[in-house]
């Protein structure tokens, strides 16, 4: 089950694709703190994809048929649904993984060999 909880503060949007639910938390905005008891610690922020980033799925879905694409508003789901052909930490800007511009998929090739002199 992929349900999601909001914190408090948070707008809870939710809509339904080929019978699959997806949610996702918006507008979140921290409550004031309480002058008569202490606030509790914030939860930990959800990492954000570089802007740059470029999903590196390249067609491979998830053990439930979901891309990277779906990755971007349920983070929580980062390598809870990973199978042989995809593994969201290594594929998905939204799990730290997928290509930053600037960093090549493959290594790039050096200078071409000097050719030695002929007699």
């Amino acid at each position: 089950d992929r349900s999601c909880g909001c914190p408090a503060g948070c707008t809870k949007t939710c809509s339904e694709y080929w019978g699959r639910k997806y949610c996702a938390c918006k507008d979140c905005t921290p409550s004031p703190p309480s002058l008569t008891t202490t606030p509790a610690p914030s939860p930990a922020a959800s990492p954000t994809p570089a802007s740059d980033c470029v999903d590196t799925d390249n067609g491979a879905t998830d053990k439930d048929g979901e891309s990277c694409l779906a990755y971007e508003e349920n983070q929580a789901w980062c390598g809870r649904f990973d199978n042989e052909d995809f593994t969201a930490s290594s594929m998905c800007c939204a799990c730290q993984g997928g290509n930053s511009a600037g960093s090549p998929t493959s290594p790039l090739p050096g200078p071409a060999p000097t050719p030695a002199p002929t007699p």
